[in-house]
């Protein structure tokens, strides 16, 4: 049996989010990354993700985080994407993060009753 693929990496651009055509004081967009997953989860799949991302919150702040590890905190949530501003060395950090958070979303629905 295959796992299913919730979340896959969309976009990586160096683009601060909003800034585009505004004067808005932003991060130097060459100094930060845009990290675009898309989400493709059904409504049960979707919880999951939601149940899955407050477990691994509460972890962060308890547990704490490595030295200039990104937090999950700022990535924004939709029910169709996640978008995430790091720097350029953690893309790499963020991805392992949304692969943890993708596996707790597979171990959820697998206890689930069918």
């Amino acid at each position: 049996m295959t796992a299913q693929k919730w979340i896959e990496l969309w976009d990586s651009s160096a683009e601060a989010p909003g800034s585009s055509g505004t004067s808005a004081l932003s991060a130097d967009p060459k100094s930060t990354l845009l990290l675009r997953f898309r989400i493709q989860p059904g409504a049960e799949a979707l919880e999951a993700l939601l149940h899955a991302r407050r477990s691994m919150l509460r972890e962060e702040r308890t547990l704490g985080r490595a030295e200039g590890e990104p937090s999950l905190e700022d990535a924004v949530f939709s029910p169709e994407t996640i978008l995430w501003q790091a720097l350029p060395g953690q893309e790499a950090a963020c991805i392992r993060t949304i692969a943890e958070l993708e596996a707790r979303v597979e171990r959820i629905l697998a206890e689930l009753p069918r």
